[in-house]
């Protein structure tokens, strides 16, 4: 699940209009208890690396926050920053560097005892 557009430049407040799709994952999770999730921070490549990257690790941890307002606990969730590492759009353009500044959600199934 990509959660991309939603960061304004150099901030991580979320927005208002992704707190539905926050609630739809926290519901879809809260009816799958095995279920984790990783939450990944990215960045375009304005400014410096360590800069993006502890900005990539913020963006993250906002929306893991925003999930546990909704119920979901900490030791279902991981979040890491990427920085600009991984961009999945030109950072030539406007367009691009805003698509960039994302946060992707990987469900994934709790792998110890076969669960």
């Amino acid at each position: 699940i990509t959660l991309n557009e939603v960061f304004e430049t150099d901030k991580t407040n979320l927005p208002i209009k992704i707190r539905g799709d926050i609630e739809t994952v926290a519901k879809f999770l809260k009816q799958h208890p095995k279920l984790k999730i990783l939450i990944e921070g990215h960045t375009n490549n304005v400014g410096t690396h360590q800069h993006n990257l502890g900005l990539s690790e913020r963006y993250a941890t906002s929306v893991k926050f925003a999930f546990m307002e909704y119920g979901i606990t900490s030791n279902r969730m991981a979040a890491k920053g990427f920085g600009e590492t991984k961009p999945i759009a030109s950072n030539y353009s406007k367009e691009g560097r805003q698509e960039n500044r994302r946060v992707e959600i990987i469900v994934f199934k709790n792998s110890r005892n076969g669960e």
